[in-house]
């Protein structure tokens, strides 16, 4: 399953207890939305860089720039059918390893993030693997014109 529901995340002890721990092991998630914002497929890796901003004062309240390397995807971003490219939307998730003896089930704890719509895809191949790196931006930059665009002048249609 691509989106689930994590228990843990109303578990107000045990976020106590994992936002105190010393180590902590992290991933990323991308799934990347179609239209409708289902799931299409996910991409999983280890960040390398980046950063997830909140900006209550701006329209566009969140944004991020990420760098990872990919465990298991392999793709040409340039190739306009790409699941990663640029103005897809897709949902971040960050995860760290449960090294606790509460929620076995997960492997990782899985953290949303927000729904973002890609800017500025870039991938690299090196010895370490797929580099994908991006820059997003939350939902309302398709609503105040960053991303659709303006007409310089009057048109009809």
């Amino acid at each position: 399953m691509l989106r689930q529901n994590y228990p843990y995340l109303n578990d107000i002890d045990f976020l106590k207890k994992f936002d105190n721990a010393l180590h902590k092991t992290q991933k990323i998630k991308i799934v990347i939305l179609d239209f409708n914002e289902k799931p299409i497929e996910e991409i999983q890796g280890r960040v390398t860089g980046g950063s997830i901003n909140l900006n209550g004062d701006s329209a566009v309240r969140r944004t991020c720039n990420i760098s990872m390397v990919a465990d298991n995807y392999s793709a040409n971003l340039t190739n306009i059918n790409n699941l990663l490219a640029i103005n897809k939307k897709i949902s971040i998730e960050l995860g760290f390893k449960n090294t606790f003896l509460q929620y076995t089930e997960f492997d990782y704890l899985w953290f949303p993030m927000g729904v973002y719509v890609v800017f500025n895809p870039s991938c690299t191949n090196s010895k370490d693997g797929l580099n994908i790196s991006f820059q997003g931006k939350d939902k309302m930059c398709l609503l105040n014109g960053e991303n659709g665009g303006n007409l310089p002048f009057e048109v009809d249609f």
